[in-house]
């Protein structure tokens, strides 16, 4: 889920000698010191890697970290730590302008939130990008959404988003 150019590039030898032996799509990696300029980027692997074997066609991005380390992005303070709900990677209105612009490419996107308050904010992107640029079979990802607020269940179906459920494992 990390992957880049050289990870595609990397591929395409290994489908040139005959040893890809499963097709892989690959997404470009947007981090929050980068600029909208840097999607460019994306649009280009999608245009370069687009075979049954190889694609590209996705961005993937952060929203927040994990509950366990404290970087989960929470609407509510975290039970053992009055005052902390950690912060959002990306701010919700700069999140807004990546995800639309992501979306006026035709391009899928995939955000890592596992807090409660990252999920919303990744939802609150995705509608954002609805109406900027109209409804599309997008199918726009949330991977591994731990929490979520009852409220913003519904609005996963409303808005056509893919919830990549990863609930919490215990202990061995």
């Amino acid at each position: 889920m990390d992957g880049n150019r050289y990870t595609l590039e990397l591929l395409a030898e290994m489908q040139a000698e005959g040893s890809l032996i499963l097709r892989v799509k690959v997404p470009f990696h947007f981090k929050p010191h980068m600029g909208l300029d840097a999607l460019e980027r994306a649009s280009e692997m999608t245009a370069d890697f687009g075979d049954d074997w190889i694609s590209s066609g996705f961005v993937k991005l952060f929203m927040d970290g994990v509950i366990d380390s404290g970087t989960a992005f929470m609407l509510h303070d975290y039970p053992d730590q009055p005052g902390h709900r950690s912060e959002p990677l990306f701010a919700p209105a700069r999140f807004n302008e990546i995800a639309a612009e992501i979306d006026r490419r035709g391009l899928q996107i995939a955000v890592h939130a596992i807090g409660d308050g990252a999920v919303r904010a990744v939802i609150d992107g995705y509608q954002a990008a609805r109406e900027a640029n109209g409804a599309r079979d997008s199918r726009h990802r949330i991977e591994h959404i731990e929490l979520i607020e009852a409220g913003d269940i519904a609005r996963l179906g409303a808005l056509g988003i893919t919830a990549s459920v990863q609930p919490p494992h215990p202990p061995g």
